[in-house]
């Protein structure tokens, strides 16, 4: 057993992580307007507001999100992680009801450099709770979300993305959900008809398992436009499952296809950062 030994406003549970995994092929969810109305009129609902730089987001308490799933006798592997104590089941749930750190740092970020995103599409992959996503929604952006948990999608990113865009339908309509694994998700869009790429990428906190490392940076490669840019926010070390930004670092340089900087670090405690990704291609032009 062992911990993200993170500091967030719910404590952190443990996680664990069994032997055998198993991939969930990608598919796109179409958000359930009756589920999305009755959760959000339930009787436990509560909401947490982040305040930023010019926008405030609202987004649905965790431990309220249970008492709901709850209520509703839903079989959720939300349900499952939480009565196991656990933040992260691999290849079940991957910790989608929480905010962790580094998505505050992403979304700061995004404030402070005033990010325009009218005529932007943006992905914001491994998303959970949706406020990356949401946020650049509400500056302009198309989104496309993606978690690995189909359940986190119905349940909490679909739910938040109502809970901030309530009175404008075209902004609900620009919006679309993918859950599963990362290497079916580029599948899933290579089958897409419009053939969308990204101008923006975002991924906070998705560092975590070295072993998806190869299927991120697939998707950078398959999915970002060629002038597009990649933030990933992530801390120097992941406690207990081996990951971090360097050893990410060094898989990505074996790429061969991506310049890096870092836009923002921060040293209290285990040290956060963003990276500012790029295709090298463009930078030697």
């Amino acid at each position: 057993m062992f911990k993200f030994n993170f500091n967030t406003e719910e404590v952190s549970k443990d996680i664990s992580v069994p032997t055998e995994e198993k991939w969930v092929n990608s598919k796109q969810i179409s958000p359930n307007s009756l589920l999305i109305n009755q959760f959000l009129n339930h009787k436990h609902i509560e909401f947490i507001t982040i305040e930023f730089k010019d926008v405030s987001i609202r987004y649905i308490k965790p431990k309220t999100m249970l008492e709901v799933l709850k209520d509703a006798n839903l079989k959720s592997e939300i349900l499952q992680a939480d009565t196991n104590h656990s933040d992260l089941i691999t290849g079940v749930y991957e910790g989608g009801l929480k905010v962790w750190e580094c998505t505050y740092d992403l979304a700061h970020f995004i404030c402070d450099n005033q990010m325009d995103f009218k005529e932007k599409k943006v992905l914001d992959l491994g998303c959970g709770m949706g406020i990356i996503g949401i946020l650049t929604l509400l500056h302009g952006a198309s989104v496309d979300f993606q978690d690995y948990n189909s359940d986190v999608i119905n349940y909490i990113t679909t739910l938040n993305m109502y809970l901030n865009t309530e009175l404008s339908k075209e902004m609900r309509e620009k919006c679309r959900f993918f859950s599963g694994d990362w290497s079916y998700f580029c599948e899933n869009l290579s089958n897409d008809p419009n053939n969308v790429k990204y101008d923006c990428i975002f991924t906070s906190e998705t560092i975590y398992n070295t072993d998806n490392y190869v299927k991120l940076i697939n998707v950078f490669n398959r999915c970002l436009k060629n002038d597009g840019v990649i933030y990933l926010a992530a801390k120097s070390y992941y406690f207990g499952v081996g990951g971090g930004l360097q050893q990410f670092e060094d898989v990505l340089i074996n790429d061969g296809n991506w310049e890096i900087k870092t836009v923002f670090k921060l040293t209290e405690g285990v040290t956060r950062s963003i990276l500012q990704i790029n295709r090298r291609c463009l930078q030697n032009k």
